[in-house]
């Protein structure tokens, strides 16, 4: 209980910063607690329910289902717009990877990255949890492995002797 108190008053200050610096919130953890959820609708004095959007194969109750297979909802007009007129997006599942690909695929500007930008020039707050929270950041650490699409790459180095 006391860890969950302190995670929410840190998030407090961090998310009053980010408002303050541009309605950017990322949080690392991927399935966030109630009370770290009920901290950030409090401290962006959020009134109503924020367009939830979920990358992934299933999306939780609520959420729109952003699948990475198909790629129809990257071109949605539709849901480029419900983006701007929300008062809050609120990004999740995936990794940094598959965000990475889902916003900047192919290196065209898509009308979801668009509206995503588009949000974010109109005030709206983005609050990104998990790997959408890495992409949002513009950081993360990605295993090796990870990149190069083998688990069991190992990387050289020349010196070692075997």
């Amino acid at each position: 209980m006391t860890r969950t108190l302190l995670r929410c008053l840190a998030f407090l200050a961090c998310a009053s910063f980010a408002a303050a610096q541009g309605r950017l919130v990322a949080i690392p953890e991927a399935e966030p607690s109630p009370a770290l959820v009920e901290a950030v609708r409090v401290a962006l004095d959020l009134k109503s329910e924020p367009l939830r959007l979920h990358l992934g194969e299933t999306a939780p109750e609520g959420a729109v289902l952003l699948d990475p297979r198909e790629g129809a909802w990257r071109w949605d007009r539709a849901l480029a717009e419900r983006m701007v007129d929300a008062e809050a997006l609120v990004l999740s599942g995936g990794s940094f990877l598959e965000w990475y690909d889902a916003l900047l695929a192919d290196g065209r500007r898509m009308r979801f990255t668009s509206g995503l930008f588009e949000a974010l020039r109109h005030g709206t707050h983005v609050i990104g949890y998990g790997g959408a929270a890495a992409f949002l950041s513009r950081g993360t650490s990605i295993p090796r492995a990870e990149l190069d699409g083998r688990a069991d790459s190992r990387r050289r180095n020349p010196r070692e002797r075997a």
